[in-house]
């Protein structure tokens, strides 16, 4: 089967998804059928019984590709999250908050998201998985702790491991 035979067959109707998940293995470029049907398309598994894979990649916001079967994908992803514990196992760590390690030397390497204290926080959910730690960016000279305490108690309550910078 090829993407050409599908999109060739699937043009005639209009869907109603977020996505069209092609077998892994089909022959041609899915964006053919994604270009008919005016719906994101990627290729699958080349397994029938890794499409829960597929399905949580999605849902993470993983983006697949429309030439190489998903398999390849994710198994590159599986093996990066591997070496990445590897690391973090092997390296030296100045110390530790909330599960995250801070270690002397990178890597593995640490994002810190530094916000203006004025921020919707609520906007950070986003952003979760790209960041480790929040740091609460506060004026030259801003002496309100009662407002420093509940902004960092927000963060946390969110979730975030938490710096301040002032």
């Amino acid at each position: 089967m090829s993407t050409k035979f599908i999109a060739e067959n699937l043009k005639q109707t209009k869907y109603d998804v977020d996505y069209i998940l092609l077998p892994g293995m089909v022959y041609g470029d899915a964006k053919i059928v994604e270009e008919v049907t005016g719906v994101k398309t990627f290729k699958g598994t080349e397994e029938a019984w890794d499409l829960p894979r597929v399905i949580e990649a999605l849902k993470n916001g993983v983006q697949l590709s429309t030439t190489e079967p998903a398999d390849k994908i994710i198994g590159k992803m599986d093996n990066i999250e591997e070496k990445l514990r590897k690391i973090e196992e092997e390296a030296k760590i100045s110390f530790e908050i909330n599960g995250v390690k801070i270690t002397n030397y990178p890597p593995p390497f640490r994002i810190f998201l530094e916000i203006d204290n004025k921020q919707e926080f609520e906007k950070l959910e986003r952003l979760r998985r790209n960041i480790n730690v929040v740091v609460l960016g506060l004026p030259v000279g801003h002496y309100d702790l009662d407002e420093v305490k509940n902004k960092v108690k927000q963060l946390v309550d969110y979730g975030h491991v938490v710096g301040i910078r002032c």
